[in-house]
């Protein structure tokens, strides 16, 4: 009897986690990958790079938004954060990287879905109660 192919889902950290967590065949999802990505000078740090985006399509690995972590920043913070999503969202698109918006408290799924679309996001995307 065969068993069933046991797959993570990683919550988001500098550049090496999302690296690490990209590689790994059995990750099936990267929550918020821009958490802890640190701006440079002149550029912005979203967790994601193209390197990043390609290997998260060979191994068909999805990038997930959790709506509710969004939701808990203080205004300044949630515009960071908002514009890193969206950078995220167009290298998403470029490297047609599958991607997710969580929701744990029941928020109507056609706001959620306008959301992900107003962020840039591929029409079509998931979105996941917990």
């Amino acid at each position: 009897m065969m068993s069933k192919l046991q797959r993570a889902v990683v919550y988001g950290g500098n550049e090496e986690i999302n690296k690490v967590a990209l590689e790994n065949k059995k990750v099936d999802m990267l929550v918020n990958p821009e958490i802890n990505g640190g701006d440079k000078m002149d550029s912005r740090n979203s967790g994601l790079n193209d390197a990043l985006c390609k290997i998260a399509s060979k191994h068909n690995i999805k990038i997930g938004l959790d709506i509710d972590y969004l939701l808990k920043l203080n205004d300044e913070e949630k515009i960071l954060k908002l514009g890193k999503i969206m950078q995220n969202a167009m290298l998403c698109r470029k490297y047609n990287v599958k991607m997710v918006i969580f929701d744990k408290n029941g928020r109507n799924e056609k706001d959620l879905k306008g959301f992900g679309l107003c962020l840039g996001m591929k029409p079509g995307f998931e979105v996941v109660r917990c």
